[in-house]
């Protein structure tokens, strides 16, 4: 199955890379699929996704990654309203292509908006 990939953040998180920022992706998707998709993009330098007996979204992804990089230690790029958790607790909040209603939510919380 082909992905359609926003241009404009992947040239974004193309341009981060190469500054040496640590790209991970965290996802709730299978880690099957995370892992494909993070080799396909080939910028991320570890993957977080759920699996089996673990989703990984939500409050669990923002206690994952606090656990990981302490609170407002990473940046994070998401677009549902399942993501208010974790940009919560986002030291840098990236939206893309946003479901209806998240701009209004997160109303000035936005550092970088891809529509």
């Amino acid at each position: 199955a082909e992905l359609d990939y926003h241009e404009a953040f992947l040239d974004w998180i193309t341009g981060e890379h190469a500054r040496g920022r640590t790209l991970v992706l965290a996802t709730a998707s299978d880690r099957i699929v995370a892992e494909r998709v993070a080799a396909h993009v080939g910028l991320f330098s570890d993957v977080m996704a759920s699996d089996a007996t673990y989703n990984l979204r939500d409050q669990r992804k923002a206690e994952a990654l606090v656990a990981r990089y302490g609170e407002k230690g990473f940046g994070y790029a998401g677009n549902s309203h399942l993501d208010m958790a974790v940009w919560e607790r986002a030291g840098q909040v990236v939206v893309v292509n946003p479901d209806k209603g998240v701009l209004d939510k997160l109303g000035e919380g936005a550092d970088i908006v891809f529509e």
